[in-house]
């Protein structure tokens, strides 16, 4: 089904799968290849979203990186998401996890990711993550609304 849906871009067909993030828990690899298929396949998400949350801390690195990955499909629910995301950011298993989550959080993250990203960033040892921590928080900054001072000027 993650074919079809990855061929045929079929909304209602990733929405059903969607759906099914909670029953393939106990199984490590349909549930890995559910999210990061339903990732590749770069369909709008718009229901589930917390059944994906449930595993951007998943102690399978898999799963959690994919979770990470998937919540950028996500039209709705940035608020929730960006807090599950800043708390990754926060105590990150690993660089790939934070990676992941500065590059989704420079997609949906707003101000208040900021905070976390800088100190995530200070203290990096990764090149690429701290790389990523850097261009999402430009992004989120290009993102941002400017203050009423600066639009009279």
């Amino acid at each position: 089904m993650l074919f079809i849906v990855a061929n045929t871009q079929d909304a209602a067909l990733a929405h059903q799968l969607a759906a099914r993030i909670v029953t393939e828990d106990s199984d490590d690899d349909c549930l890995y290849t559910l999210l990061i298929g339903l990732w590749e396949s770069r369909v709008r998400l718009s229901a589930h979203l917390d059944q994906v949350l449930s595993n951007v801390d998943d102690p399978r690195e898999m799963v959690r990186c994919a979770a990470i990955r998937l919540v950028r499909s996500y039209d709705d629910g940035h608020d929730v998401a960006e807090k599950a995301l800043v708390e990754v950011v926060k105590s990150a298993y690993d660089q790939w996890d934070l990676r992941y989550a500065a590059e989704t959080l420079g997609m949906i993250g707003s101000k208040a990711s900021v905070a976390a990203l800088k100190a995530a960033g200070e203290e990096a040892d990764d090149d690429e993550a701290r790389e990523a921590i850097h261009l999402a928080i430009r992004q989120i900054r290009a993102r941002s609304p400017r203050s009423a001072s600066s639009k009279a000027k």
